[in-house]
Order: C-alpha cells, then sequence, then structure tokens
C-alpha cells in the first residue's frame, strides 16, 4: 500500500523514518495473550490492550460458531487488540500464525457496514463484517493493516475447522515504513488526485492524511463521481501543509465515510480510528 507524501508551500521534505521505540513506558505491554471464552462475537472479544512486537496471542478453536454465549471449542475466537504506543510514523503490523502443522485456521479483520441511500449513508455500529480474511490452503496466514504509534485498535477472529485440534499462537510484527517522498511545492488551493485514465483497469480508492496521519475528513474516494469506473478522483481544496496520500485496490478503509461525491460509499468501514486496512492483506 502506498504513502505518497507531499508538501504544499514548503521547501521540501527531509528525514528518514526511523526504527520504532515505545513511547509508553508507563504501559504494560502483552507478552502472551490468552482467549476467555465465550469470544465469538465482537461484543465478546477478548480484550488484549497494549500488544508489543514479538508478543503472542493463544487459543484453540474447531470451528467458526458466532452464536452469542457459545463457550464450546466450535465457536470463533475474537480479539480485540490495541497496538502499543510507538514514535510517530508509519508503521504495517501484522498478526502471523505461527502454529506448526495444520493450515486450516482463517484469521479475518472484522468492521462494520455501511447502509443507506448512496446520498446519506449510515454506519451500523451493531454490525460486523469481513474487512480481510487471511490466505488458506498453504498460503500466507496473516492478516495486516498500518497505523502511526497512535496505540490502534481493531477486532481479529480466529475460526477453525474439526481439523484444527491443535492450540494456535499468532505473534504481532510491527515494520516500520518510509514513505515515497514526493517534496513538491504545490499551491494552495484545488488539487486533482486521480487513478481515472492511467492505462489500468484496477479497482482503486484513495483517501488523504494531515501532517499527523489523522484522515482528513471528505477525502476518502472509491469511484470517481459520476460512476463508470472502478478507479478513483478527489477534487477538493486543501490549505497550506504536509498531506499523505494513501492509495490501494478497493476495499481501503478507516473508520470514516466516503466523501459526499464518491460514487460507491457503502464500501465497509473499521470500528476504531486510526488504522488503515485493505481488503487484500498483500
Amino acid at each position: 500500500m502506498p504513502f505518497l507524501r507531499a508538501c504544499a508551500l514548503c521547501a521540501a521534505l527531509a528525514g528518514a523514518l526511523t526504527v520504532a521505540t515505545s513511547a509508553a513506558g508507563a504501559q504494560s505491554a502483552v507478552t502472551v495473550a490468552t482467549e476467555l471464552e465465550p469470544n465469538g462475537t465482537k461484543f465478546e472479544a477478548t480484550s488484549v490492550f497494549c500488544i508489543a512486537p514479538g508478543s503472542r496471542i493463544e487459543g484453540a478453536t474447531i470451528g467458526s460458531s458466532v452464536a452469542p454465549g457459545d463457550a464450546s471449542l466450535a465457536s470463533a475466537d475474537t480479539f480485540r487488540v490495541r497496538v502499543c504506543a510507538l514514535a510517530p510514523g508509519v508503521y504495517r503490523h501484522r498478526l502471523v500464525l505461527t502454529t506448526a502443522g495444520t493450515d486450516e485456521f482463517t484469521l479475518s479483520i472484522r468492521g462494520l457496514l455501511v447502509n443507506g441511500p448512496p446520498l446519506s449513508p449510515s454506519i451500523d455500529p451493531a454490525s460486523d463484517t469481513t474487512m480481510q480474511v487471511s490466505g488458506a490452503g498453504g498460503a500466507a496466514h496473516y492478516v495486516q493493516w498500518y497505523g502511526f504509534g497512535r496505540q490502534e485498535e481493531l477486532f481479529v477472529r480466529v475460526t477453525g475447522t474439526p481439523n484444527t485440534v491443535v492450540p494456535y499462537a499468532l505473534e504481532l510484527e510491527s515494520l516500520p515504513l518510509a514513505e515515497t517522498m514526493f517534496p513538491l511545492a504545490l499551491r494552495a488551493g484545488t488539487i486533482q488526485f486521480t487513478t481515472v485514465g492511467q492505462g489500468h483497469s484496477t479497482d482503486t480508492e484513495l483517501f488523504v492524511l494531515d501532517s499527523n496521519y489523522a484522515a482528513v475528513p471528505g477525502t476518502r474516494n472509491d469511484d470517481a463521481p459520476g460512476g463508470g469506473t472502478k478507479q478513483s478522483r478527489l477534487i477538493r481544496s486543501f490549505a497550506p501543509g504536509v498531506y499523505t496520500l494513501v492509495t490501494a485496490r478497493f476495499n481501503l478503509a478507516d473508520d470514516s465515510l466516503s466523501g459526499a461525491d464518491d460514487a460507491y460509499p457503502l464500501a465497509p468501514v473499521l470500528d476504531f480510528p486510526d488504522s488503515i486496512v485493505s481488503w487484500s492483506p498483500s
């Protein structure tokens, strides 16, 4: 997922992203977190707060039931995961299945449905939908998302089959990323970002972050205004400052709705702010 950094009305961007260090000395980082049943639904989720790189989440499941109160081995295991605070920057977080043997566990990141007519969409706070799912049949078994050192949190679920009789372990990996830097001296005012007419048919999505890596309201676009394409076009007026453009394949999501002119504003979103996720773990 590219993070493209641009500077409007300033000289240039300088400096490189350094290796992250914890910014919360008073936090008590989790080393090993164990599931607590029942935890099939998001509302029953086992809380794992302040999980640091190298820490593990452990449990056991042989099914995918999300019936409330189901504490059997046939129930899914849902976790509310919060990463420990890190130095400000861009990070790729992964929960990796390290269990040897069977590859029939499935990991997923959960989110919320967006309902209603396109001109007045709304987020359903009681919903639960799949935002990203890990590979299967020998493919890489991890889910991944992006954060900025602000103790981002999200819901992750583990499901199994009758063959997943061994306990599972998930390990957190956090990799600091260097952005693709564009020291552009842009004029303040109306700026267009687009993937339309670029010689590809990829279903794209994009949005803009401010200098603190916070989403700029109303700057998310999936399908260009007017419809007729799966590519993205965003035309907005920007004040002088430093911005980051985030672009990836659909669905690219945080916890916010699209701009009012998005031709497809009903894609699911995350439950909590600050994280960014794409439907594809790759």
